[in-house]
């Protein structure tokens, strides 16, 4: 199968999806069913076409994010409305209307990002050049460079691109690199589309009954799942326990943190633990992703 047939492919499989959500509940639930399984469709396409490959299965995640807010949310829609929120890279719901313009600082942040992610990808490239330890660490801090700048790019573009036509979103990034906690990393700077989803669909279910750690735990365990399920589809195997792994360590240095009272340590101080904790155990995400990325 072609890339392209694959993408169509996905768009027809999550329509019925749509269509589904609006149903009875035997409906509803096949409907989360069917957005999961579009994915698929990414296997079709030749083992070695690895980027391709890795497209389809993004395109197809976004799908299985919107369904389940049709099902936890009960939102009433019709069956245009659910197929325009089941495609929507942004929650629809929170979209807003306005003046059409761009920023200057967002279009800079765009601009930069795709610099730093240009040059990242070469230094991922010129690492295969090198012998030993050296290869290692330009692979892993190249590729975490090159993670972190084209989020900075594609996600300050969503955002100027909405803008330039009149739709605004929520922040979808908001400086990750400030973070003085892995908490707040993740829970208030990193891809707050995803973010966002994982606190209403995990999170605030358990903390609602009283267990909050245990939201948090399943908020990982649910993205942990989600990467590894992308990472498989894309290339079966070891990657998908490397990707699962890093979830689970960074809900592990969420508890550790906590306990260590790192938010109320100096800026300086607390800043330097969230840093040094997301580049060593980076290699668990960063590496599946060479391979996903880099063929």
């Amino acid at each position: 199968m072609t890339f392209l047939g694959a993408l169509l492919a996905v768009v027809a499989t999550d329509t019925l999806a749509a269509l589904l959500a609006g149903g009875r509940r035997p409906q509803r639930a096949l409907a989360a069913a069917v957005a999961i399984g579009a994915g698929l469709w990414a296997t079709r396409i030749p083992a070695e076409a690895t980027v391709p490959r890795f497209l389809v299965v993004l395109f197809s995640i976004v799908p299985v994010f919107r369904t389940i807010d049709l099902l936890r949310d009960e939102t009433g829609f019709g069956p245009g409305r659910r197929w325009l929120h089941v495609f929507s890279l942004v929650d629809s719901r929170v979209i807003r209307r306005g003046p059409p313009g761009l920023r200057a600082g967002g279009v800079v942040h765009v601009a930069l990002g795709v610099a730093v992610g240009t040059l990242a990808y070469a230094a991922v490239r010129a690492a295969s050049d090198l012998e030993g330890w050296r290869m290692w660490a330009l692979r892993w801090l190249a590729a975490l460079v090159f993670a972190v700048a084209s989020s900075e790019a594609v996600y300050n573009g969503i955002e100027e691109a909405c803008r330039a036509i009149g739709l605004h979103v929520p922040a979808l990034h908001r400086h990750p690199a400030r973070s003085r906690t892995v908490a707040e990393f993740w829970g208030v700077r990193w891809n707050r589309t995803v973010g966002a989803w994982l606190r209403a669909t995990a999170y605030l279910p358990l903390a609602r009954r009283g267990a909050p750690r245990l939201g948090v735990a399943a908020a990982f365990a649910l993205s942990a799942v989600t990467h590894a399920w992308m990472i498989w589809l894309v290339i079966p195997g070891w990657l998908a326990a490397s990707v699962t792994a890093y979830f689970v360590v960074q809900g592990l240095l969420v508890v550790a943190e906590a306990r260590l009272g790192v938010r109320a340590w100096r800026r300086p101080l607390s800043h330097a633990w969230t840093v040094t904790a997301m580049t060593v155990t980076s290699p668990l995400f960063t590496e599946p992703m060479v391979r996903v990325l880099f063929p």
